[in-house]
């Protein structure tokens, strides 16, 4: 009888072994086949909104996100953010991606885009850094004193240089191309600072109040303020 249970004993133990060896090795087949994946958080963007537009009977499957970039970045950079993004909503026949910077509003005048339609497009809308510092640059340039020199990035991503000369008021607008158009304005005083009319008529009722505060206000022909600029110097 002792012989029989030292036998059984032995039995156990040897099967003991033989199943924790086997679900060793099965647990590093496991790890081999699905290696675990870490997650960078990239801190150079943070997604404001993100919608999805999905009728089946109307053949539609899309979404539209959209992004805060912290500053701008390269066209490199924003298709990384794109196929990053991609990646997890491979679902969507396409996927509409807007980057706005820092201040801007959104659902009107992008930065930038990466449609993927359903092949990426990249589109970057307003001046790069480059392009910026050479705007800004250039806007230096009028022949008369400087009263204030602006830029304005929802709508126009241009340079607005205020300036006077014999006595007259003047706008130099810069653009992303690299031209520019320089116009004389009427000037009215106002209690809050000072309007500005295009003197040749040819902007369809728009103008501009340069605020007491140093804000160049741009309005349209409802009055209504649609956007603004700062001054950068």
């Amino acid at each position: 009888m002792r012989k029989i249970l030292i036998i059984l004993t032995g039995l156990l133990i040897v099967a003991s072994c033989k199943q924790s060896a086997n679900n060793a090795t099965s647990r590093q087949a496991q790890a081999e086949t699905k290696p675990e994946t870490t997650i960078v958080k990239d801190s150079s963007y943070r997604i404001l909104s993100e919608k999805e537009n999905v009728n089946p009977s109307s053949g539609i499957n899309k979404c539209n996100i959209e992004i805060e970039l912290k500053e701008k970045v390269s066209k490199d950079k924003l298709i990384s953010i794109a196929n990053k993004l991609r990646s997890t909503r491979t679902s969507y026949d396409f996927l509409w991606i807007f980057y706005y910077l820092p201040n801007m509003k959104t659902g009107i005048g992008a930065w930038a885009t990466t449609h993927f339609t359903p092949q990426l497009q990249v589109n970057i809308l307003g001046p790069t850094t480059e392009e910026e510092t050479k705007l800004k640059t250039n806007a230096k340039i009028v022949d008369g004193n400087i009263i204030g020199e602006f830029f304005e990035t929802q709508y126009t991503s241009g340079t607005y240089t205020v300036y006077e000369k014999n006595k007259k008021i003047f706008i130099k607008i810069g653009f992303k191309d690299g031209s520019s158009s320089i116009n004389e304005m009427a000037k009215k005083e106002l209690k809050n600072g000072t309007k500005l009319n295009y003197k040749n008529g040819d902007s369809n009722g728009e103008y501009f109040i340069l605020t007491e505060k140093g804000i160049l206000e741009f309005y349209n022909s409802e009055n209504k303020m649609f956007t603004s600029a700062s001054k950068t110097k």
